[in-house]
């Protein structure tokens, strides 16, 4: 607890934004909480920020687009790779979340019910539906477990992005938009140039609630996931 107590411009800040400030010590004099304290603790309700891993994995894509793949095939693919991989984790039980728009331009988990049961194809249309109707039906309703959340960087044309989500998940994967790659080939036996379609997957976790070795492992299976493509998904 903070000894020295906050001016009152600063006691009434942390009230408007929830965080309590007999529970934290501020980098003033004596301990004294000051304005530039609260903002790491805006979004955590006054709780210590947490330290996120981050990693980084380029998916060859190539095979799944030609033809062009069903809109939001992608995501869904990488999606129920992850929860099968996850079997056993609590990541599983906590359930698959899509990133959709909230207040003032953040964004926010709506949770995309009975994920495991549905197929490729069934998957991305349950993850269209909640991103386009955020606040119709169940589907819509916002998790507070923060299981695995999916964000789609494709609809602003971006090659990776890792956004802040509210409630933070366990594990935030995020796949980008196709690009063209130009790579050596040799499958001919000479030496050729190949044009191939590659996405970043990036991921996000939280070491509290799930391993950064698990949180690599599930990336790579999301990554296996893109790059072989099963008949009857």
């Amino acid at each position: 607890p903070a000894p020295v107590p906050p001016t009152p411009v600063v006691a009434h800040l942390a009230q408007q934004l929830g965080i309590d400030v007999d529970t934290i010590r501020g980098g003033g004099v004596g301990g004294r909480i000051r304005l530039r304290d609260l903002a790491p603790l805006a979004a955590t309700g006054g709780r210590p920020a947490v330290t996120w891993s981050h990693a980084l994995a380029e998916a060859d894509v190539t095979c799944l687009l030609a033809p062009p793949a069903r809109a939001g095939e992608l995501l869904a693919r990488a999606a129920l790779a992850i929860l099968r991989a996850a079997d056993g984790i609590a990541l599983r039980a906590a359930g698959l979340s899509v990133t959709v728009p909230g207040p003032a331009g953040a964004l926010t988990a709506a949770t995309v019910p009975n994920a495991t049961e549905l197929s490729v194809a069934g998957l991305a249309r349950a993850l269209a539906t909640v991103r386009t109707r955020p606040d119709a039906g169940p589907a819509a309703g916002v998790g507070g477990s923060g299981g695995l959340t999916v964000h789609d960087a494709t609809n602003d044309g971006l090659l990776a992005e890792l956004p802040i989500v509210q409630p933070a998940p366990a594990l935030l994967i995020s796949i980008g938009a196709p690009r063209r790659k130009v790579v050596p080939d040799t499958s001919g036996g000479g030496l050729a140039l190949s044009v191939r379609q590659t996405v970043y997957v990036a991921a996000a976790s939280d070491p509290g609630r799930l391993p950064r070795d698990e949180a690599v492992r599930l990336l790579d299976a999301a990554v296996a996931a893109l790059e072989i493509v099963s008949v009857g998904d």
